[in-house]
């Protein structure tokens, strides 16, 4: 399940704040969870670009994503891609990498076939991705899937929305001012004064 992560609190709470001034200028509800909606798509493709909001289910695929999130941040290679078709270009990635890396049909059928030349050394392996992707087409997208390291079309991945609700009560509401009983400590000393 993709998700798009609202900024917690701030989102809600804007949410929450923005309500009433919106129904002042007309705005109903259901237009008013769809801008948070798209800003928070938005925020999410400003956050991650061509890669793809990780799909992480439980503690396995948590650990797996951790793997290949270090191999794709930190692993450097170098390749001499000299009109190599897309599919060698991965069959090198695979082998060099040892990740799992998947084409889906849609972008086999697109984009399997086409020559890539691409001539890098000890470069890290997100940016030769990205470069690879960026030789190729605009509508390409990567992003771990089921334990691999899926590559595809943009419209074959639909983003769910997931919405959390956290309580921003303390932020929102303010807060009781309760007075303090008198403690009677005019009677002591402190210090040197005698």
């Amino acid at each position: 399940m993709t998700r798009l992560l609202l900024p917690g609190a701030l989102a809600c709470a804007l949410l929450f704040a923005a309500a009433p001034a919106a129904r002042a200028q007309g705005i109903d509800r259901e237009r008013l969870v769809e801008l948070v909606v798209a800003n928070a798509k938005a925020q999410a493709r400003k956050k991650w670009g061509r890669e793809l909001v990780p799909q992480v289910r439980n503690g396995r695929d948590r650990k797996a994503y951790a793997h290949m999130r270090r191999l794709i941040d930190h692993a450097k290679i170098s390749v001499n891609f000299e009109d190599a078709p897309f599919d060698e270009c991965l069959d090198f990635l695979r082998d060099v990498t040892g990740l799992n890396i998947v084409l889906s049909k849609e972008a086999q059928k697109a984009y399997a076939e086409e020559e890539l030349s691409l001539r890098l050394k000890k470069v890290k392996l997100k940016s030769v991705l990205e470069l690879m992707i960026d030789k190729l087409g605009k509508d390409i997208r990567y992003g771990y899937r089921h334990g691999v390291l899926w590559i595809g079309l943009r419209g074959e991945i639909k983003d769910r929305l997931v919405l959390r609700f956290y309580d921003v009560s303390d932020i929102v509401n303010k807060k009781p001012d309760f007075p303090a009983p008198k403690l009677g400590l005019d009677g002591l000393k402190w210090g040197d004064d005698e």
